[in-house]
């Protein structure tokens, strides 16, 4: 939701300085939520000719900066962070690895402790994190994809037991 009341360019900008710079003239951040290494949904106050103001403010490169919400501090709050998203692994395609073949799934899971496919999922996991994009996407699918596996999550693969 995006806040319509007229929040000066100026005042974003002070905002978004101290965010970037690590600290601010009258600018108190109470949260700082971090999507990936661009996006970032900030939560403070700011002292403008001497009235403190709330702000929840979106900031990075998939919107530039949103004013999420503007005002008195008490009506504003702090951002209400998602819940916490599971890591991307590496997922089975078809039943060669699957829940639905066991013996197949017990080597699918003692595959997954092995040290190249734990540093294969951490490097997937840090570069969505901090190169996030298409290209990124496209090398680990088709990486997975020579080893008869897909991008995904492992709760999808544990779902399927139940």
């Amino acid at each position: 939701m995006t806040c319509t009341l007229p929040v000066a360019p100026e005042v974003l900008e002070r905002i978004c300085d101290a965010h970037w710079n690590g600290k601010g003239d009258g600018v108190v951040f109470l949260d700082v939520y971090q999507h990936n290494a661009c996006n970032h949904t900030l939560s403070g106050t700011i002292d403008v000719a001497g009235t403190i103001y709330g702000f929840i403010i979106d900031n990075g490169d998939w919107g530039g900066t949103v004013v999420r919400a503007w005002g008195d501090p008490e009506d504003v709050g702090v951002y209400r962070h998602p819940e916490p998203v599971s890591l991307r692994t590496f997922i089975p395609i078809d039943d060669r690895l699957s829940v639905t073949n066991p013996e197949s799934y017990r080597l699918y899971l003692r595959l997954r402790t092995l040290p190249w496919f734990q540093e294969k999922e951490r490097n997937y996991n840090y570069d969505r994190h901090f190169q996030p994009g298409g290209s990124i996407e496209e090398y680990y699918s088709k990486w997975a994809a020579t080893r008869g596996m897909k991008t995904g999550y492992f709760e999808e693969q544990k779902a399927a037991l139940r």
